[in-house]
């Protein structure tokens, strides 16, 4: 059973309360927090909410409540499929509308810039690549590297040995 707290005559799950605030024993729970609370408990209010959410003053404090909602309802996804889907979606979309991307996407942008890159192969390696026909980037005569000489167009002549 869900453990509800009444706020100012709304209710709250205290699960989202204490992981937005980030305290088991909260104290205060301000304007911005309660509105998000509000969204992630009734995720079809949410789009009612939108406005009132876009116009918050955000910091990296509120950023860091969206993304505790988004590892535990991760976290806890194998309890309850469609209602953790769906916190997750609202914390998701409110850190996209807010932030313009999400931090835990992986795209380098985080805080750390350096550690966060996609260690990528070195140019020219062929591991995990097929070696079926057509799959190349060789088309065409005259990309195997076979020995192979050039003619003078006008004379006919040869001018050198080269490898193509």
């Amino acid at each position: 059973m869900v453990e509800m707290i009444e706020i100012n005559g709304k209710s709250y799950s205290k699960r989202t309360i204490e992981i937005l605030t980030g305290m088991k024993n909260f104290h205060n729970l301000n304007y911005n927090l309660s509105l998000l609370a509000e969204a992630i408990d009734h995720p079809y209010d949410f789009p009612f909410l939108l406005e009132d959410i876009y116009d918050l003053d955000f910091d990296e404090d509120l950023r860091l409540a969206l993304i505790r909602i988004q590892i535990d309802s991760k976290l806890h996804l194998r309890d309850d499929i469609e209602g953790e889907q769906l916190r997750l979606y609202v914390a998701e979309t409110i850190e996209k509308m807010l932030f313009g991307e999400l931090l835990m996407e992986g795209n380098g942008k985080g805080k750390e810039n350096g550690n966060n890159k996609k260690k990528t192969k070195p140019k020219g390696s062929r591991k995990g690549k097929s070696k079926g026909k057509g799959k190349g980037k060789r088309k065409g005569k005259g990309t195997s590297k076979s020995k192979g000489v050039l003619k003078d167009r006008d004379t006919g002549g040869e001018w050198r040995e080269i490898y193509c």
